[in-house]
């Protein structure tokens, strides 16, 4: 299997809701041995590589909800104008 063209890239379902160039997309690497992981568009697109045990090891926590509070909005806050010295 070594050296094979990659499968097409994958993306989430869920990506549908977010713009296209901010979908990160995985698939098999050509060596049979690891998964290739991208996000973003053209210039800004890099690949990262992970061996199925790494990618099992993530995808398990993230099931898990260990990485949650990473996709959330950072919290504002607001300032009263009248507060300014």
């Amino acid at each position: 299997m070594e050296n094979e063209q990659p499968d097409e890239w994958r993306t989430s379902t869920y990506d549908s809701k977010i713009p296209s160039d901010e979908a990160v997309r995985l698939r098999p690497a050509g060596d049979g041995k690891t998964i290739e992981v991208t996000g973003g568009t053209g210039e800004e697109r890099h690949t990262l590589h992970f061996t199925r045990g790494e990618m099992l090891a993530f995808l398990q926590g993230a099931k898990a909800g260990e990485f949650d509070d990473l996709a959330e909005e950072p919290e504002t806050t607001e300032t009263d104008p009248t507060d300014q010295p």
